[in-house]
């Protein structure tokens, strides 16, 4: 019976952990840069030096922005942001 719940303890206190990892992994935070795509042919936002945001032209995210910004011109984008993915963006401006 302990062995049961100590188990049990266990396995909830770890999803937790890894719960709370994975959601602070994503932000909302605002990029600028200039709208670009990558030696693989995947769409980004270049920011300053080689960093860079992918994301995927078919999502919502990047049919927002494909459609407020054009190749080659800067761009700013408020979002969710993951490592160096957009996953959504709420606001897209031409940057100034």
């Amino acid at each position: 019976m302990k062995t049961k719940l100590i188990t049990t303890l266990l396995l909830i206190i770890s999803l937790f952990v890894s719960t709370g990892e994975a959601l602070a992994a994503r932000k909302i935070a605002t990029v600028h840069g200039i709208l670009g795509t990558s030696a693989k042919g995947e769409s980004l936002l270049i920011t300053s030096g080689a960093n860079g945001y992918f994301f995927d032209p078919a999502s919502a995210a990047g049919i927002k922005i494909l459609s407020t910004c054009q190749t080659g011109k800067d761009c700013v984008v408020r979002g969710v942001i993951s490592g160096n993915k957009i996953l959504s963006a709420y606001y897209v401006k031409v940057g100034q």
